[in-house]
């Protein structure tokens, strides 16, 4: 979820977009429930309906926990003896 705290509620209007500028939505927090690359684009309206330009931002969301490999053996080298089975 990102939000956007930069700018008092009434200064401006923000507007958001994560379906590819099909629907805009009103708010300055976004949900976005997945994993992999999305874009969201955002654009502001002030008090006196001057509308800027949309933007767009590319996120990366990665919801895999990271996995850690260490040797069972550190001192060893591969073929080297008995230090290249796992014991059982």
């Amino acid at each position: 979820m990102g939000t956007d705290d930069s700018s008092p509620d009434d200064a401006c209007t923000v507007y958001y977009s994560i379906d590819g500028k099909k629907t805009w939505k009103q708010g300055r927090s976004v949900t976005v429930k997945g994993q992999g690359k999305r874009v969201i684009w955002t654009y502001a309206v002030d008090a006196a309906g001057n509308k800027e330009a949309p933007h767009a931002q590319e996120i990366h969301f990665d919801n895999t926990p990271p996995v850690t490999v260490a040797p069972l053996f550190p001192n060893s080298r591969p073929g080297q003896g008995d230090n290249d089975q796992v014991p059982r």
